[in-house]
């Protein structure tokens, strides 16, 4: 699992970590979105790094990547966010889905953690 997939994952979770659902599911969702703010965070302090190294920082405090330095800078950070991590445990049943509101795109982002057949 990729970043990329965690931010894509806990990007729409994160809005049930407010909502009354049962207990196993609400331990599945709030175990995943932990797990990967912790490996935001260290994202985005490895990004600052990459900023520092290729860009110049202006008044307002941000890093402005030159033009010339954009290549690189880009494919360390597309390296970066492509790195493996070791995948946090997402399990959903097919019936815990049916207490959220999902969109289709929802739920094709979360099938490879459904359970269980659907018919």
């Amino acid at each position: 699992m990729t970043i990329k997939e965690i931010n894509k994952v806990s990007n729409f979770l994160t809005k049930y970590l407010d909502k009354e659902l049962p207990a196993r599911l609400s331990f599945s969702i709030a175990k995943f979105c932990l797990s990967a703010e912790d490996n935001q965070k260290l994202f985005a302090e490895k990004n600052l790094l990459l900023a520092k190294k290729y860009g110049e920082q202006n008044e307002d405090g941000n890093y402005i990547i030159p033009q010339d330095k954009i290549p690189e800078f880009t494919k360390e950070y597309n390296d970066l966010e492509n790195i493996d991590i070791p995948e946090v445990n997402l399990s959903l049943s097919f019936e815990d889905l049916e207490k959220l509101e999902l969109t289709p795109r929802e739920v094709a982002i979360l099938m490879p953690y459904i359970t269980g057949a659907v018919d």
